[in-house]
């Protein structure tokens, strides 16, 4: 059985840090500025302990190990994707490529984990003997986008980012296709799946089609839904993630908690297995790193 954990670290150039990448508005985002700052700034000086880490947790599981990194492999898939739709920002075709590269390396290995480069394994337990690899594996956000199912949806402003806006972008897009709209908001930090079950999502196959559906929901002139709202429709890759679950109907279950556990503001929660920075505090995991970059207030 060949299996492989494979993480990406790519750093952004600051001119592209902050591009939305929505198609009726192609502003940047201000409000955003400071905490990607605080992200670029974060990854490039915790990097070694990420990479090593992850690294180390492959040797446990009997794993191959690859950090995809700025090369001729990611240029080339970069302006393919601007050949698609030359206003998809930086972040989000980051974000593609991870599903790009679950498929490339299915054709040669049995087995694949994906990790963000913040995600922190500190478990002697082996991911790949636990979970039925029939399946595709994520972790499944819905409680964080509850609040936006209740929310005025004409006096909606936040950011595409959020789980929320992420559930509703789905919602629309399934419904346009004709699809049950309800669905998973779906965090892609880690994906683990057999060779089978990618090779089924199709990844590569069905991409350039769901940026074609996703211009077409963002640039409806009689839509349905408030302004507000349509405005934030984004391309991110967990939108198109989730749309591929409800809409091919393949077998797909999520994480539990502790296979996926966001690090909590105040401290590290020992039940976790893997741990899933989105905070950015690696300084609780590492407090002897001595970090000089930005910080987001």
């Amino acid at each position: 059985m060949k299996r492989i954990i494979f993480s990406i670290y790519i750093d952004i150039p600051e001119e592209n840090l902050d591009e939305t990448g929505y198609s009726k508005d192609a502003r940047t985002n201000k409000h955003r500025e400071p905490r990607a700052a605080e992200t670029k700034d974060k990854l490039e000086a915790f990097k070694n302990h990420l990479m090593w880490t992850q690294k180390a947790y492959a040797d446990l599981c009997d794993a191959d190990y690859k950090l995809f990194i700025t090369d001729k492999q990611w240029l080339d898939y970069y302006t393919s994707v601007k050949d698609i739709h030359n206003k998809l920002p930086m972040y989000h075709i980051l974000n593609y490529y991870k599903h790009h590269l679950m498929w490339v390396l299915a054709q040669d290995y049995d087995e694949v984990f994906y990790c963000d480069m913040d995600i922190i394994p500190v478990t002697k337990e082996n991911i790949f003997e636990v979970h039925d690899l029939s399946y595709f594996w994520s972790k499944n956000n819905n409680e964080l986008a509850e609040w936006g199912k209740h929310w005025d949806l004409t006096k909606y402003n936040t950011c595409d980012r959020n789980p929320a806006t992420k559930y509703w972008n789905t919602y629309a897009l399934l419904l346009q296709e004709g699809y049950d709209p309800e669905n998973n908001v779906i965090n892609t930090g880690t994906m683990i799946a057999g060779k089978d079950i990618i090779n089924e999502v199709n990844w590569p196959g069905e991409f350039p089609s769901m940026v074609k559906k996703l211009k077409i929901l963002q640039e409806d002139e009689d839509t349905m839904f408030p302004e507000a709202l349509q405005k934030r429709f984004a391309f991110d890759n967990e939108t198109m993630f989730s749309y591929l679950v409800q809409s091919k109907e393949f077998k797909y279950d999520s994480l539990s908690d502790e296979w996926h556990g966001r690090l909590p503001d105040n401290g590290i929660n020992p039940e976790h297995k893997i741990i899933h920075a989105i905070n950015k505090k690696f300084e609780f995991i590492w407090p002897d790193v001595e970090y000089q970059g930005r910080v987001f207030e």
